[in-house]
């Protein structure tokens, strides 16, 4: 009796300790000590009734060696139950690090695939799934190299497979910098990633891990900086190279107008007079071009057909336009003068018609129209542009192609977004139709569904022609009289402006840099009744010249010029008391209005 007291405290005990377990969540561990308390229990319980029938039989001798039987096997089924609870410590210890494991690695902002000592996959946290478009029950025991496909993003070639080259090599190892992921749906990913290899507790190498990350946007944002970088350094350049070919055509102008003033008689030299000053206009032209690339030019505004313009740009492009692409035009605006840059309005219409050309890899329609509207008071009160009450004319490009979703249009406008793929546009482009429109004090607007079209419409205000000065009355010479310092470091400039000034009544002084001027304007200064001073000299800027001018004779007036506006000085110095700005290439009868205006204007004006 005092064995079987004996087998029912133990018993109670390991009862005791299993369903501890059980409440502190240990119910996967101490399923099989569960299972092995049961069968203990049975056996005790078998054991119990068996020795108390024997006890109640009166079977002595059977019940002593009953008894020595149990004393043998309980320490037995003892050292069993202590076994299975702890193999099953042991297995959930084994479960809760492999959780663990699973949740880190889904807890990762990186992607991570791990593979075997074979490089086929045995983990893959959500990161990679999403990365990849494929799940883990997709890849798991397979190649690497059979699931994902990575390649250089110049060449377009397959590159090397990581896991193979970090089993190969036993070492870390980098996927080069433009390295593409292919997802299963054929999206391509750049990705920065590593290899190392995984290795137990006696440093065998047991399998790899690769980490990667998406680096797309990354890219995409410096590409866009050393995109703004190389623009900016053309632009310098253009500006440079346009300010020193302003400064000869200047010359050029200059002699040829003064051949021209002088020339009483002899057609065939008023002709060809005729034609170099045409030539160096038509090249002034250009330098306009390149001033307003860069940036660094006074946008020039003139009188523009806007029927015209649109054809001139659709003749551009139908030398690049698909033959599938049909063109249809309907100019219904009667009224179609405004002001504004002509090339500046050009380039906007091409962006926007190029862009509708791209939309339709496979041919459409692309239609152009035009038509004259009133836009009142209420409409400019809601409109996000800067417009006023008046007659515009609209125009509106269209296409059939493959259209926007809704968050495409909102951000369409925004400096460096684009839609294309990466080095094929720099997202540049419809931000600066928006500054170009806004520039033109009109509007612009954009619809668009997918797989229907898109439709561009700019409102731009109408002028009357009548009110446009003429080419003709601006090249009109104005004769006057004073005394004029022309301070300009280019010899022919000198030379032909201040002969060109003699001719029609002024007295002039030359001088070649600021130190020079500053001189003569100390020993003159009663006598000057003007300075005209280039902005671009070497020793001494125009803006030290400019205030040194002024600080000898603060009533002193200036006219400032340059073969480009640099807007800062400029600005700073017509703020600063600067009576106005003219920009080389000059023509004579510009430059005498300009002298003529500012002399008749009293010396606080300025």
């Amino acid at each position: 009796m005092i064995f079987i007291g004996i087998m029912d405290c133990i018993g109670a005990t390991i009862t005791v300790f299993t369903i501890v377990m059980v409440f502190h969540k240990r119910r996967q561990a101490s399923s099989q000590a569960m299972g092995a308390l049961l069968l203990f229990l049975l056996l005790l319980i078998l054991f119990h009734g068996i020795s108390n029938s024997l006890e109640w039989l009166g079977i002595s001798a059977t019940l002593d060696k009953f008894e020595d039987y149990v004393e043998i096997m309980v320490p037995l089924l003892w050292g069993f139950l202590l076994y299975v609870i702890l193999q099953a410590i042991a297995e959930r210890d084994v479960r809760k690090s492999e959780e663990d494991l699973r949740v880190t690695l889904h807890s990762i902002g990186d992607a991570v695939i791990a593979t075997d000592a074979s490089g086929c996959i045995t983990r893959m946290n959500e990161v990679a799934e999403q990365l990849t478009g494929r799940s883990f029950n997709e890849v798991a025991g397979r190649p690497f190299a059979g699931c994902f496909i990575i390649l250089d993003a110049d060449t377009r070639l397959p590159q090397s497979d990581p896991i193979a080259m970090v089993l190969e090599n036993d070492t870390v190892i980098e996927l080069p910098y433009r390295s593409l992921i292919v997802a299963a749906d054929g999206t391509e990913r750049q990705i920065a990633d590593s290899g190392a290899p995984i290795r137990d507790e006696e440093g065998n190498k047991i399998g790899v891990v690769l980490v990667f990350r998406d680096v797309t946007e990354k890219y995409r944002l410096e590409e866009q900086f050393r995109q703004a970088q190389k623009m900016d350094a053309i632009g310098r350049l253009a500006g440079g190279v346009a300010h020193d070919f302003n400064n000869m055509l200047a010359g050029i102008l200059g002699a040829a107008e003064m051949l021209q003033m002088k020339s009483s008689d002899g057609a065939v030299v008023k002709r060809n007079v005729k034609r170099i000053i045409d030539a160096a206009t038509h090249a002034s032209d250009l330098t306009q071009k390149l001033l307003a690339f860069s940036r660094k030019g006074t946008v020039m505004t003139t009188p523009i057909n806007v029927h015209a313009a649109i054809n001139d740009v659709l003749d551009i492009l139908r030398g690049s336009i698909d033959k599938r692409v049909e063109i249809l035009t309907s100019f219904d605006a009667i009224e179609h003068t405004i002001v504004g840059n002509h090339s500046h309005l050009q380039n906007a219409l091409l962006n926007i018609m190029i862009n509708a050309r791209d939309a339709m890899p496979a041919g459409g329609i692309l239609q152009v129209t035009t038509r004259n509207i009133i836009i009142d008071e209420d409409y400019c009160r809601r409109s996000p542009f800067s417009i006023v009450p008046d007659e515009y004319i609209e125009i509106k490009v269209s296409d059939t192609g493959v259209g926007m979703d809704a968050e495409t249009q909102k951000r369409i406008f925004e400096p460096f977004f684009t839609t294309k793929d990466v080095g094929k546009g720099t997202g540049l482009g419809l931000s600066v139709v928006y500054r170009t429109i806004e520039d033109h004090h009109g509007e612009i607007q954009v619809s668009s569904e997918i797989d229907t079209g898109t439709s561009f419409k700019i409102f731009l205000p109408l002028v009357d022609i009548a009110g446009v000065e003429h080419s003709d009355e601006q090249q009109s010479v104005i004769t006057g009289k004073g005394c004029l310092l022309l301070i300009d470091d280019e010899v022919i400039i000198r030379q032909t402006m201040s002969e060109l000034l003699t001719g029609i009544g002024y007295e002039v002084l030359v001088a070649a840099d600021g130190k020079e001027a500053a001189d003569i304007v100390t020993r003159e200064k009663e006598r000057i009744d003007l300075v005209i001073l280039d902005l671009v000299m070497p020793k001494k800027s125009g803006a030290d010249t400019f205030y040194e001018l002024r600080r000898i004779h603060p009533p002193l007036k200036i006219l400032l010029c340059s073969g480009f506006s640099r807007d800062t000085n400029a600005k700073e110095l017509l703020q600063h008391g600067a009576c106005g700005f003219i920009e080389k290439p000059y023509r004579i009868g510009e430059l005498s209005r300009k002298i003529a205006e500012i002399i008749t204007v009293p010396p606080t004006v300025c």
